[in-house]
């Protein structure tokens, strides 16, 4: 049985956004077999840089091309208006504190009632594991601007307008959230990672900016990214 819309929703739908991650992921392990098969030797750093960018990259290219291309809307679409930018910012900051804590607390909430010590995700790894402050300035630059860029733009710009209209405001909010979560491939954090998906979604709604939604994903990243540099011997 189709599902009957109940929001006026973009003009792409609900098969165009899982194409378009499909797309992505087939452009980032496409190149990073090409890469291989040419016998480039990554580092770590490098790898994760490489794959970080072409992600990026992968998603912009994929959404503007829908977003512009095909369906010849502007970035409004994708809530990409300028207007009011630096109030949407602010707002945007003030909202990734607050979704801070409640990853930090989910998270908490978790660990209590699961006492299984997860293991770090390989970023979090490299951020722990930094010599330098040039490699702590690129992971800093990857964690903060270029992947609240790249997830905003497809998770909250392109996935959550076509759920909320199929689905309303609450429910997209939530499933939008939950596959934010799911595809982080991270089983002990997804409610945090859900939870945290969810508020941005929220915010995106109450705004209707996506800069919004960048600038408490960007702050969110930085915060966590700032307590594992602290871990960190070599800078302390």
């Amino acid at each position: 049985m189709a599902l009957k819309r109940r929001w006026p929703g973009p003009p792409w739908g609900l098969v165009d956004a899982m194409l378009a991650l499909v797309l992505v992921f087939i452009i980032n392990n496409s190149m990073g077999f090409i890469a291989k098969a040419l016998g480039i030797r990554w580092s770590t750093l490098g790898f994760f840089t490489f794959a970080s960018v072409l992600q990026t990259a992968g998603i912009i290219g994929v959404v503007f091309y829908y977003a512009l291309v095909r369906y010849h809307t502007g970035g409004r679409a994708l809530g990409l208006s300028a207007r009011d930018l630096g109030r949407y910012i602010f707002t945007g900051l003030a909202g990734g504190v607050l979704i801070f804590l409640v990853v930090m607390l989910s998270g908490i909430f978790v660990q209590r009632f699961y006492p299984v010590t997860a293991e770090l995700q390989p970023f979090a790894q490299l951020v722990l594991n930094a010599n330098t402050w040039p490699q702590l300035a690129v992971l800093f630059v990857l964690g903060v601007v270029l992947a609240p860029l790249g997830e905003e733009l497809y998770f909250r710009g392109f996935l959550y307008p076509v759920l909320r209209s199929y689905l309303g405001v609450p429910a997209a909010v939530l499933l939008s959230g939950g596959f934010f979560g799911l595809l982080h491939f991270d089983l002990l954090r997804f409610l945090p990672l859900a939870l945290g998906g969810a508020g941005l979604a929220w915010l995106y709604e109450r705004t209707g900016s996506l800069y919004t939604s960048i600038a408490a994903h960007g702050l969110w990243n930085f915060v966590m990214l700032a307590l594992l540099a602290a871990k960190n011997p070599n800078f302390i």
